[in-house]
């Protein structure tokens, strides 16, 4: 009977196969299979969960701490801000900027500050400032003699009038050795004529002077637009009577220097615009 068991058992009588060659043994009822890759992982320890949780919740608690202190700061300077509105006085407000990185690990706030005044809360305050207008004065350009005023001129410009010359001899013919007279005179009817001063060239090889020259006017010191002056309207003729002998008897031809005219004291010695020149003609003198 003991043989007829073993038979249908399968079992070897020699030993069974060895382990691991065959289907896995049969775990212990109430224990997990085993796993052909090797054994699970151990689970996290039980604490460290709860510290990841209490760290997130320490920066949410700085970042509530920091906004919180930043709108008591801005209520207190509200407030004084609120204090001195029947001052007048202008308020110096702070402006604060914090920077926070969003890292694990949070360092102190970087903090700049800038400072400015403000008004007092409630007024309008505009400040305008007024720059005095530059101001370029235009020269009085009228009878000047500023530089600035340009080239000397009347405004308006008279019209001025010729002179006339007439010459006259005393005897006609003469005779040798006789005085004869020449008389030049000259009329301008808006000036007056100027002395007869050069000389008088006679035909015969001699000369003679009518009188002295007046002296060289002054430089114009007038600038820009002047008033004429008034015309001249007395001393408007003069005449200037010359002398001569002649010693030879012919024809001889008086030559008489040109004849200006002019009006006194013309301003700042500037262009008389009355004055004229005139050269009058002589007769030929014939002596027997």
């Amino acid at each position: 009977m003991a043989t007829v068991a073993d038979e249908h058992s399968g079992a070897d009588p020699g030993g069974g196969a060895p382990p691991g060659n065959g289907a896995a043994a049969a775990s212990p009822p109430g224990q997990p299979v085993a796993s052909p890759y090797g054994p699970p992982p151990p689970p996290p320890p039980p604490g460290r969960s709860r510290g990841a949780g209490r760290g997130l919740l320490g920066l949410l608690a700085l970042l509530i701490a920091v906004v919180l202190a930043v709108a008591v700061a801005e209520g207190v300077h509200l407030r004084r801000t609120v204090d001195t509105v029947g001052s007048g006085r202008a308020v110096p407000t702070t402006a604060t900027s914090l920077t926070i990185p969003l890292a694990s690990t949070v360092p102190p706030p970087t903090e700049s500050t800038s400072t400015s005044s403000s008004a007092v809360v409630g007024t309008s305050t505009t400040t305008s400032t007024t720059m005095p207008a530059t101001t370029t004065t235009a020269p009085v350009c009228r009878n000047s003699t500023n530089p600035a005023c340009g080239n000397f001129r009347y405004t308006p410009n008279p019209t001025n009038r010729a002179m006339s010359a007439n010459v006259t001899i005393s005897a006609d013919p003469a005779v040798a050795g006789q005085q004869i007279t020449l008389t030049a005179t000259y009329n301008d009817p808006d000036a007056q004529p100027d002395p007869l001063c050069s000389p008088v060239n006679w035909g015969d090889g001699t000369t003679s002077d009518a009188g002295p020259c007046p002296g060289p006017s002054p430089p114009c010191g007038g600038h820009g637009p002047f008033d004429p002056p008034p015309a001249v309207t007395s001393g408007n003729t003069q005449a200037f009577g010359l002398q001569h002998t002649y010693s030879a008897t012919g024809s001889y031809t008086v030559v008489l220097p040109p004849e200006r005219s002019h009006v006194p004291k013309v301003a700042e010695g500037c262009t008389d615009p009355y004055s004229s020149v005139v050269t009058a003609g002589v007769p030929v003198i014939n002596v027997r």
